[in-house]
């Protein structure tokens, strides 16, 4: 029963596979006997917030871990994200601001902490995360990410410009042709507008898109 490294892989494997009571059960009692292990108070965290109902008592689980690993970018990147859905935004934005300076240039940490900023609305704070991300690698979907939080910011241009580059890039990552169709269908380009949302529908045609751009597309041959 004092096994609490084997406690909190546990408690991770349970989380895993989805039973998020026990996983509670586990890691709750292995805390009491190490309150110094920060995996272990990032897991009760994270099992709480699954489970729902418990915001309160997974915060200070995660503030647990913070007290112990204040630097650790995946735990403040949780943290974050979950606050975002709890709707606490202003303490959402700080912990992902943390998470991307504790990140080391890890740029699936920059990836992540960008797409939850731009949930949060933080599209300023977004673009610079991902400013960071795109520096070491251009990819279609950091691009396309990048996009949506310069519209969010009112920089349409800037977004324009990004989704370009992404198609151009990747010719087959499917969300760049749906957002750019978005972008020239508000700037009166029907034929180019339908034409992204085409190869969107011919390369995801059962995306979670799908419908919207079938749905453009209809919209669209009417105001010709």
């Amino acid at each position: 029963p004092d096994l609490v490294e084997a406690a909190t892989n546990l408690g991770a494997l349970l989380i895993d596979s989805g039973q998020i009571d026990d996983a509670i059960a586990v890691l709750r009692k292995a805390a009491t006997l190490r309150k110094d292990q920060a995996t272990l108070h990032a897991n009760l965290a994270l099992a709480l917030a699954m489970k729902g109902g418990a915001e309160a008592e997974a915060a200070r689980s995660f503030d647990e871990a913070l007290k112990r690993a204040p630097k650790d970018a995946m735990v403040l990147l949780t943290y974050g994200q979950w606050l975002g859905k709890w709707k606490q935004n202003e303490q959402a934005v700080a912990k992902l601001k943390a998470a991307r300076d504790a990140a080391s240039g890890d740029l699936g940490v920059l990836a992540s902490v960008g797409f939850e900023l731009k949930n949060v609305g933080a599209f300023k704070d977004c673009i610079a995360t991902l400013d960071q991300a795109i520096g070491q690698k251009d990819a279609a979907e950091l691009r396309t990410y990048r996009a949506l939080c310069k519209l969010g910011a009112e920089d349409k241009a800037g977004a324009t410009t990004d989704l370009k580059a992404a198609t151009t890039s990747d010719a087959k990552y499917g969300p760049a042709h749906f957002y750019l169709g978005g972008r020239y269908a508000e700037e009166g380009k029907r034929d180019l507008a339908t034409k992204e949302y085409e190869a969107y529908l011919k390369l995801e045609p059962k995306g979670p898109l799908a419908s919207k751009a079938e749905e453009r597309i209809k919209i669209l041959a009417k105001k010709k």
